[in-house]
């Protein structure tokens, strides 16, 4: 029978008993050895391989895979940094007079201040929000340690300035132990302050002019405005005003939620800064603009004559035997440039842009050369007022927007009066009035911090070029827009303004109207430019921009309105002026129709 290689019978440990005593015991005789079997070796290695496997694997993990997060997580336990916020720079007005300081503060007291730090104040004026923009300081976790360490601006002067007005942050290092116990505290880094700025901007005309808005909102409907005043021999910007605006102060805090809800809701845009941001039809204010471009083109000579009978009448080429009516405003009779301008004679701007039958307009792409050489296109790219592109209308503009649609001479026409596809914003029409102002030599760039040298424009050789009596032209035929023209509710004594008026019709069935009025004062030597619009008021408004900005203006008129003057008094208050019936009379211009 054959026995299993494992198995040991009785025999083959008793045969050799009598012999035992005589084996040695030290050379292992006597003894039967049975080897170990191979698989234990290899459990043995396996054992030892996959225990090794593990602590590699492992040790990669913690050391290459999450190396920098355990790293940090250490330091983090032994170490907390907390920042310690540098007094920020306080923001002047030209006299320095404080927009936004500080304040200090022991204990928490609003969503954002925190008891190491100071608390942003800002000036409790009408007018300001949108023109300083506010800061956040950030918030603090749970077991009271900062979630970031920046201060987050938004918008404005903060904003655009912060690297001056920010300084640097220093350090506060607190030890912790494993328990969350704190050991030590210790200052390692101290704060460098800002730096102060001084800006242009004159808070007292800026808080006026805010208030000329708020009454037209209450008294006429207006949803909006936007005023801006230049200096135009230094490029200082003395006022900014967005209507309606919001308080930084609110903003900062954080904490009044039904305000910031209101303002957030709230149709008017409020946080929409409507002098960079905001994008309009301009109107007839560029009708001085194109006006020059007519005399220096050779399209009119200054004493010619076009009639308007309050309407231009056409052939139609697009269909024979059927004339097309582009509408005036109303009927002017014949006008030279200057009364054109004046009275603003819609038919005069439709013959020197899209011409009529034996006399050549400008043509859209002269409108648009000029318009660009105006600053309508200008983007102020790098600068505190970089503004959204513009829109120019052209024939290649209308193929992309009008899937295809050609170009046709009512177009022309329509340009021609800054109707149809014109959207500029009111900083690019500042830089078209400056323009004017200056017959398009030495015109200096904005600025708005005062210590910003004067830079000045690139004028395009074309303008260089054009003659001084045509620029002269322009000037007259704005003056006597005060004088007897669209805007003879701004003409008082102690002040010689030029300027013009513009409304454009907006909304899908064009009931409502933006109404401009854009100048210059002393007109003979230009000192001042000014920007102001009202915003979507109803199409039956009687009263338009001139009439509102007449309270501003009557205001500083005792003084010229000088208002860089530092001996001036301050008589920039709200003045009480007779009812108005019509002061001003408001252009609503009409779509063409077929007859």
């Amino acid at each position: 029978m054959n026995k299993h290689k494992s198995h040991i019978s009785p025999e083959d440990i008793l045969i050799d008993q009598l012999n035992l005593p005589s084996f040695d015991h030290s050379q292992l005789e006597g003894r039967i050895i049975k080897p170990i079997a191979n698989y234990i070796f290899y459990l043995i290695i396996f054992f030892v391989l996959a225990v090794f496997a593990w602590f590699w694997f492992n040790s990669y993990k913690l050391q290459i895979v999450k190396g920098e997060y355990y790293d940090n997580k250490a330091e983090n336990n032994r170490f907390e940094t907390t920042p310690i916020f540098s007094a920020r720079g306080v923001i002047y007005d030209r006299n320095k007079f404080p927009l936004a300081w500080n304040e200090e503060t022991a204990t928490t007291t609003s969503a954002t201040s925190t008891d190491n730090t100071q608390i942003r104040k800002y000036i409790d004026t009408n007018g300001i929000g949108n023109l300083l923009g506010y800061i956040k300081f950030p918030k603090r976790d749970k077991n009271g340690f900062y979630i970031n360490k920046n201060v987050e601006t938004v918008g404005g002067i903060e904003k655009f300035y912060n690297e001056d007005l920010n300084g640097k942050a220093g350090s506060f290092y607190s030890e912790i132990d494993s328990a969350g116990n704190l050991i030590s505290q210790n200052t390692v880094d101290l704060p460098e302050n800002g730096k102060d700025v001084y800006l242009t901007i004159d808070h007292d005309i800026q808080k006026a002019l805010f208030e000329t808005f708020k009454k037209a909102g209450q008294e006429s409907g207006y949803n909006g405005g936007v005023a801006l005043i230049a200096d135009v021999k230094d490029g200082s910007i003395l006022a900014a005003v967005t209507y309606p605006d919001f308080d930084s102060n609110v903003m900062f805090d954080g904490t009044d939620v039904e305000k910031i809800t209101k303002y957030i809701n709230d149709p008017r845009s409020i946080f929409l800064n409507r002098y960079v941001d905001g994008l309009y039809a301009p109107g007839s204010i560029v009708k001085p603009m194109f006006a020059l471009a007519g005399l220096n083109e050779g399209v009119v000579v200054p004493e010619e004559k076009i009639l308007s009978i309050g309407k231009l009448v056409v052939p139609n080429p697009y269909n024979p035997g059927q004339n097309t009516i582009f509408k005036d405003w109303k009927a002017h009779g014949y006008t030279n440039v200057r009364e054109a301008i004046a009275v603003s004679s819609d038919v005069y701007f439709y013959t020197i842009g899209g011409g009529v039958p034996g006399k050549k307009g400008l043509g859209i792409s002269r409108l648009e050369e000029y318009s660009k050489y105006f600053g309508l296109a200008d983007r102020y790219d790098d600068t505190f007022f970089k503004s959204k592109p513009s829109v120019i209308p052209t024939p290649e503009w209308k193929l992309k927007v009008f899937n295809g649609d050609i170009w046709r001479l009512g177009d022309t026409y329509n340009s021609s009066i800054g109707q149809y596809g014109f959207s500029v914003s009111p900083i690019q029409v500042l830089g078209m009035t400056m323009m004017l102002a200056r017959d398009a030599k030495d015109v200096p760039e904005f600025k708005i911090n005062t210590a910003e040298p004067t830079r000045y424009i690139d004028i395009p050789e074309k303008l260089k070029k054009i003659d001084s009596k045509y620029y002269n032209e322009i000037s007259e035929g704005m003056r006597l827009t005060v004088t007897a023209g669209t805007a003879k509710s701004l003409d008082f004594e102690g002040l010689k303004l030029a300027g013009k008026t513009g409304t454009a019709q907006t909304g899908n069935r064009n009931q409502f109207i933006n109404s401009w009025f854009v100048g210059f004062w002393p007109y003979t030597d230009p000192k001042y430019a000014i920007v102001y619009m009202l915003e979507k008021g109803p199409s039956t408004n009687t009263r338009g921009a001139a009439s509102y900005l007449r309270e501003f203006l009557q205001s500083c008129s005792a003084y010229q309105c000088d208002l860089e003057n530092k001996n001036k008094k301050n008589v920039l208050e709200p003045v009480t002026l007779p009812e108005p019936g019509i002061l001003e009379e408001i252009e609503v211009p009409t779509a063409s129709s077929t007859e």
